[in-house]
C-alpha cells in the first residue's frame, strides 16, 4: 500500500512537471494555430496590445536659386533731342541701365507622416533587458570564479612552500 501511494505521488509529480510547463514552443504552436484558423482575432489582439505610433515629421529644405541678369532699358525724353528735330515725331530714347543680378531662393517644407511599429520596439526592449540581465549574471560569475581561482592559487603556493620546508599539516 505504501509503495502504491509513493508510485502514485511520483507519477503525479512527473506528469505535472511534463504537462504543466508552458514553454515558448508550445505558445508559438498555439499562436500559429490561431493565425491559421482565426487570423482576424490575432490581428485585432495584436493591434490592441501594440497600436502603431503615428506622428508628423517636418523638414525644411533650402534650394539655392540660379543667378539671373536682367537688362532694363529706360525710355528718356531728352529736351535737346526734341529741339534738334523740331517738327518731326520724336521717339523716346532707350538707355540701358546697368544689369541687375537677382536670385530667387526657395524654402520647401516637407510634412511626412510616419508610423512606428511598437511591437518591434517592445521586442527589442525585451531583448535588451535579457541581454543586460545576462551580462550582469556573467560578470557576477566571473567575479566569483576569479576569487575562487585566487584562493586556490594561494592554497597551492602555501602547500608547495610547506612541502619544500618539510612541514606536515595535521
Amino acid at each position: 500500500m505504501k509503495n502504491l501511494i509513493t508510485y502514485a505521488a511520483l507519477v503525479l509529480c512527473i506528469s505535472m512537471m511534463l504537462l504543466g510547463c508552458y514553454s515558448q514552443r508550445t505558445a508559438t504552436r498555439q499562436l500559429l494555430k490561431v493565425q491559421t484558423y482565426y487570423p482576424s482575432v490575432l490581428s485585432q489582439l495584436c493591434s490592441d496590445l501594440y497600436p502603431p505610433l503615428v506622428f508628423t515629421k517636418d523638414s525644411i529644405t533650402y534650394l539655392k536659386g540660379d543667378m539671373e541678369q536682367e537688362v532694363v532699358f529706360v525710355e528718356v525724353d531728352c529736351d535737346s533731342i526734341l529741339k534738334a528735330r523740331i517738327g518731326k515725331i520724336v521717339e523716346p530714347v532707350k538707355i540701358p541701365c546697368p544689369p541687375s543680378v537677382y536670385r530667387v531662393d526657395t524654402l520647401v517644407l516637407y510634412k511626412e507622416r510616419q508610423m512606428v511599429d511598437r511591437a518591434a520596439i517592445h521586442t527589442l526592449q525585451k531583448q535588451l533587458e535579457n541581454a543586460t540581465v545576462r551580462l550582469v549574471r556573467e560578470e557576477r560569475e566571473n567575479y566569483i570564479l576569479l576569487r575562487v581561482t585566487i584562493i586556490l592559487g594561494l592554497y597551492t603556493i602555501v602547500r608547495w612552500v610547506l612541502r619544500i620546508w618539510h612541514i606536515k599539516l595535521p
